[in-house]
């Protein structure tokens, strides 16, 4: 089959497609959904709609064709048969089953359905997270030891993979709840366990490969999913097209689940041609007497990527006649697949506006990933300022509603002013400068400003090497009434390093200070590298960027004197390493000056009076 797919792709390569037409296909998808009206939530069964040229939806087999459900079969494939009581393994196997059983059937740790409508973070979601890691932990030593068991089934270790990839998710969920992030240089638990789970899945992986386990399609696909999540994309299209060409292993491979996983990764990153997919996407379809959702939309991403619209847009009608109402979700992911990869902007704003107003017969759950993708799209397609700004507060509007966790919130801002500050108005500070005190305005009328934002703001608004803004900005925290966190001193002292004109030392003196004391009253007792980062980067950093500016020299005089000042604040030797010789690897402009470091003067500050901070008369 792969020498097949070579053939294929032999054949001139990928052919490049040319920007569709926007006015007729999005015409056909606005058509699709004409007639489809907000279906009752509560409705047993949904009526087919027949407009002219719209989308007949059944949600039984009346009209000749097999609707695929999740009734009947395990959602692991095959049931686990207990083990024989006479096998040496018994009790291994029995603890095997319990460890992994435990934590998949425990709907807490399950990934929730769209009925529970389970919000990202909410208390209940991994409540007994440390109950979960001791299961998974177990499970996998037990498979350690069962690895030449013959009792070690496909469905063992499929359920074990599947165990797995639910931890990828918890341990994201646990992320994306922390209030404050791990810092760069910290061997925080969640990337601990992420090299965790990827040393087990890839060992795994070599045992499947090895035949000293088995794998059945459930497993495969769980375990495909993991690679892609982990972003081990050659490490994935190796796994799977050596698979393809194991004889042992080739059917499960094949099988519609898997390959609807594969399709756009090897559409994206083996430069496989679009009519090359169609081909595996053919062939794989026919394994089964019915359309698996998971292929079809495995197949729409993929046409998305290669712009062909149109297919996926006739591949999306087929998922709606195909999925009942329990496999919504794969709905909802073609939905969203429309809203974030297609490059037709009307298109992928239709599928949007009707996401926003709730339109649809299935639910559609609007990730906060997914509107980025369209912000940007919508920008290196069209560069639509206003569209862009509508999307934004749209999406603002829908997730103030919905309660979100305000990390989501902060990702879709963080995009937007991205996009705003370094590409709508990088060469218009003053047209953008009016502009984002209007968005502040229509901000405020949907949410409160809250402090995550304005950072987000102050750490992007630097582009325009302007003290106004700067100032504008750091006026709405009083105006607002949000106290200024230790992160807020941060991005405000790198703000005030990355302008040009006006920025004296007394300036910079001020905002360290503000810094300094800060930290202090938080029961600091030492200087973080987050905070000499920022003071390198207000300093050290602008001087290697602007060598030539007679202010450069000021600046790395000013930071030699900082260090020189607080360098008995520092966590470690290691620390004040980084913060000198360390940094001069990176920076040769502060190089030649470190032989001054000793005769550096500091009598005209005064060091500000600390309680918490410890100081350490060793690093002196």
């Amino acid at each position: 089959m792969m020498k097949k797919m070579q053939r294929v792709d032999g054949e001139g390569g990928r052919q490049s497609s040319a920007k569709r037409s926007t006015t007729g296909l999005g015409e056909q998808v606005r058509m699709l959904f004409r007639g489809v009206s907000c279906a009752s939530r509560n409705s047993a069964v949904l009526q087919g709609v027949r407009a002219s040229g719209g989308l007949s939806l059944w949600w039984n087999s009346d009209n000749g064709r097999r609707v695929y459900s999740s009734q009947g079969g395990s959602r692991l494939g095959s049931t686990m048969v207990p083990p024989p009581v006479d096998s040496p393994y018994y009790h291994q196997l029995c603890a095997f089953d319990d460890s992994v059983n435990t934590s998949l059937n425990d709907t807490q740790f399950r990934r929730p359905s769209f009925k529970q409508g389970r919000k990202v973070g909410s208390p209940q979601q991994g409540a007994n997270t440390p109950l979960f890691w001791d299961s998974l932990t177990r499970a996998v030593h037990l498979y350690q030891e069962l690895v030449s068991c013959p009792e070690l089934t496909d469905s063992r270790v499929s359920s074990l993979v599947n165990l797995i990839h639910n931890a990828l998710r918890i341990n994201r969920i646990q992320l994306i709840k922390l209030n404050k992030k791990p810092d760069y240089d910290s061997n925080s638990f969640n990337t601990e366990m992420v090299r965790y789970l990827t040393t087990n899945l890839k060992s795994i992986t070599e045992d499947i490969l090895a035949h000293k386990v088995k794998i059945n399609e459930y497993g495969m696909m769980h375990l495909l999913t993991s690679y892609r999540e982990l972003s081990l994309t050659d490490d994935l299209i190796q796994f799977w097209k050596s698979a393809v060409n194991d004889d042992q292993l080739n059917t499960v491979a094949m099988q519609p689940k898997c390959v609807g996983v594969m399709l756009p990764i090897l559409y994206e990153h083996a430069n496989i041609t679009f009519h090359g997919l169609v081909l595996l996407y053919e062939k794989s379809s026919n394994m089964l007497s019915f359309k698996h959702p998971n292929l079809l939309l495995g197949m729409l991403k993929a046409s998305l990527l290669a712009q062909e619209n149109e297919y996926a847009v006739n591949i999306f009608k087929e998922m709606c006649d195909v999925c009942d109402v329990k496999k919504s979700r794969y709905l909802n992911d073609a939905h969203l697949s429309f809203i974030g990869g297609c490059k037709d902007i009307v298109v992928a704003e239709t599928y949007f506006d009707k996401a926003i107003s709730n339109e649809m017969f299935y639910k559609v759950v609007l990730q906060v990933s997914t509107v980025n993708q369209f912000l940007n799209n919508i920008w290196n397609e069209i560069e639509d300022k206003d569209k862009m700004t509508s999307v934004w507060l749209k999406t603002v509007q829908r997730y103030n509603e919905q309660n979100l966790n305000l990390g989501v919130l902060s990702s879709l801002n963080n995009t937007f002013f991205d996009i705003f500050f370094k590409k709508c108005y990088a060469a218009d500070k003053v047209e953008g400068f009016k502009n984002l005190q209007g968005l502040m305005q229509q901000y405020q009328e949907i949410k409160s400003i809250d402090e995550p934002m304005l950072n987000i703001i102050l750490g992007k608004c630097t582009v325009w090497n302007d003290g106004e803004v700067i100032d504008y900005v750091k006026s709405l925290f009083s105006t607002h009434n949000i106290p200024e966190t230790i992160v807020t001193k941060r991005i405000m002292l790198k703000c005030i390093g990355s302008i040009k004109d006006g920025v004296t030392d007394e300036t910079l003196w001020r905002q360290w200070v503000e810094l300094i004391t800060k930290l202090d009253s938080l029961g600091h007792t030492y200087i973080a590298n987050a905070d000499w980062a920022a003071l390198r980067d207000a300093t050290v950093t602008w001087a290697q960027s602007n060598e030539s500016d007679p202010a450069a020299l000021d600046r790395i005089n000013f930071y030699l004197a900082m260090v020189k000042m607080f360098k008995p604040y520092c966590r470690d030797s290691n620390q004040e390493k980084r913060i000198l010789n360390g940094l001069a690897a990176s920076y040769p402009i502060l190089e030649p000056h470190l032989k001054e470091f000793d005769s550096v003067d500091v009598e005209k500050y005064q060091m500000p009076p600390l309680k918490c901070l410890e100081f350490n008369n060793n690093h002196i």
